[in-house]
């Protein structure tokens, strides 16, 4: 069973894994941050309305 990134970054932060840890050019902590910010925003679509 493969894991997400998110998880795994769950899984080090959980285990106290120092949060200022750079992983992928980020910090775990930046790291997290985006993965629920980018879950949590919706997708604009292409006939948006808030392109105008």
């Amino acid at each position: 069973m493969e894991i997400s990134e998110y998880e795994t970054l769950s899984i080090l932060l959980d285990a106290e894994a120092d949060p200022n840890e750079v992983c992928f050019g980020l910090t775990l902590l930046t790291q997290r941050l985006l993965q629920r910010f980018l879950t949590l925003t919706p997708a604009k679509s292409a006939g948006s309305a808030r392109d105008e």
